[in-house]
């Protein structure tokens, strides 16, 4: 027995199941990719006690979180000037440690 399968039918609206499913999945990559805004605000507030710009004003560019353990790191824009952020594992006694450094590398803002 050949199972026969069109394709063009299936992918483009000849099975509505199908349409919705790569909707559905579309959405939930497009959620994963992006960066959640509570933690970009986390991010920004943080890089704030660093680095010569209040929390408002700074754009997280790129960041790297290990969800496991709280440390992480990131790449914060301000005035022209990037820094990279680093923050060490939460040890659950209070808030972990950040710090900024001016990356010799300057992105245009």
């Amino acid at each position: 027995m050949m199972l026969e399968c069109n394709y063009k039918e299936l992918m483009f609206g000849g099975s509505k199941a199908m349409t919705k499913f790569l909707y559905v999945i579309s959405m939930v990559f497009i959620l994963f990719c992006c960066a959640n805004p509570k933690y970009v605000s986390v991010m920004q507030e943080q890089s704030a006690g660093q680095i010569p710009c209040y929390a408002g004003n700074i754009e997280i560019i790129e960041h790297n979180l290990n969800k496991e353990d709280g440390s992480g790191s990131w790449m914060a824009l301000c005035s022209g000037r990037t820094y990279l952020c680093k923050r060490s594992a939460d040890s659950g006694g209070g808030d972990p440690s950040v710090t900024c450094e001016e990356s010799s590398a300057q992105m245009p803002e």
